[in-house]
């Protein structure tokens, strides 16, 4: 049994109670086994394995890090372990270029890495490193050394990949492209369905201690379809927005009213 084995149950129950979320449950589940069976010949593989997460912006990106955080401290015993730091790769600017003798692409992306920091930190921690932005040219060069230089650091820090939840060919592609320097474990969200998010919305309510009748759930499935439409959509933190302004809504009708004849006795 693992040291903190009543901690890590806990974490589990509360990732089961997530909506969707299949693949990031599975590993979680899956890891507490192989660590048990390994750690004690400090098996290099744990550590030297990334993550690529497929992710739709606002469907559970920082949810699934912190789970991902929160199960490695548990299993390596290590509280201390700072937050999840994000950091947005972008794509190679000549203007960003320090060095005029070093100003190709591959060259512009290797100093920013270094000027950022990303490849050494003074203790273990986690980094998130958004790649969408290069997607589409995930087989440069210029990606190829900057996973050599991750690669390079990954007994120091447990390195995350993020991209947007993609179609199945683009994943498969970026996961190859990784996998020819590293180890990568692909967690991926398919996007949710409207019933997800309306699912979502009613625990929200409930959490909230506000009741939906029939009519009312009809109504909120109309409006969260309609917003789904909209290229501003951003998943459950959209979703989120909506229930709050309507539960401050319910609640000015209510209270309203009410304070304003109060104010007007006084007066």
């Amino acid at each position: 049994m693992l040291k903190n084995q009543k901690e890590i149950d806990k974490l589990l129950q509360r990732a089961d109670e997530l909506i969707g979320a299949a693949e990031l449950k599975e590993y979680l589940h899956e890891l507490g086994g192989i660590y048990e069976r390994l750690h004690k010949r400090c098996a290099p593989v744990l550590y030297e394995r990334a993550i690529l997460l497929s992710v739709g912006e606002g469907d559970g990106l920082l949810t699934w890090l912190t789970f991902l955080a929160e199960y490695w401290r548990l299993l390596l015993d290590r509280p201390d372990m700072p937050e999840v730091e994000y950091y947005w790769l972008k794509l190679p600017d000549l203007m960003d270029a320090k060095d005029l003798q070093k100003t190709s692409k591959r060259d512009i992306v290797l100093q920013t890495l270094e000027e950022d920091k990303v490849l050494s930190c003074y203790v273990r921690r986690f980094i998130c490193v958004d790649i969408t932005a290069w997607v589409d040219i995930i087989e440069g060069e210029e990606f190829r050394a900057v996973l050599s230089r991750f690669k390079g650091s990954m007994m120091d820090q447990f390195v995350i990949f993020r991209i947007p939840a993609v179609d199945e060919v683009t994943l498969r592609r970026v996961r190859e492209a990784i996998s020819w320097f590293m180890n990568v474990e692909v967690l991926y969200q398919p996007p949710y369905s409207i019933e997800d998010y309306v699912t979502y919305a009613k625990r929200r309510f409930k959490a909230k201690d506000v009741l939906l009748e029939k009519e009312a759930e009809k109504a909120l499935f109309d409006i969260i379809m309609n917003e789904r439409r909209s290229r501003a959509f951003c998943g459950f933190k959209t979703v989120r927005t909506i229930v709050d302004d309507l539960i401050y809504r319910k609640l000015c009708s209510e209270y309203g009213d009410a304070g304003s004849d109060e104010q007007e006795a006084d007066a």
